[in-house]
């Protein structure tokens, strides 16, 4: 079961990184995703680069999944997504793990595609 609540988790933040780089891509934008307040635990926030910062999408995550990301070099406190679905030479993993200590990763590569490991 607790395994399943992973999976679930996991598929979501890939479904929502994928919607950031997709709408990058379709809307010729730059696209930011950040934590939804102090630290990733609170959700992600997924906000364009008008001048008016348009919040797309925001994910919470239930209770039971903590929440992190960790940055190999670039920005380090949020993720952004070129027009080209391109990161600007961020590359990192998002690392969920759950209450009773399994844990995932979302790697992205500074191309902006995923790799899910469980």
């Amino acid at each position: 079961m607790r395994r399943h609540c992973l999976r679930v988790a996991t598929d979501l933040l890939a479904e929502t990184l994928t919607f950031a780089r997709d709408t990058a891509m379709t809307a010729h934008t730059i696209v930011t995703v950040s934590p939804d307040g102090k630290d990733w635990r609170e959700g992600i926030r997924i906000s364009d680069a008008t001048p008016s910062s348009n919040v797309l999408r925001v994910m919470h995550f239930p209770g039971y999944v903590d929440l992190s990301w960790q940055a190999s070099f670039g920005e380090t406190k949020l993720l952004r997504y070129r027009p080209d679905g391109f990161t600007y030479g961020q590359q990192g993993n998002f690392q969920l793990c759950v209450r009773n200590g399994m844990c995932a990763k979302v790697i992205v590569l500074s191309t902006g595609r995923l790799r899910v490991v469980i």
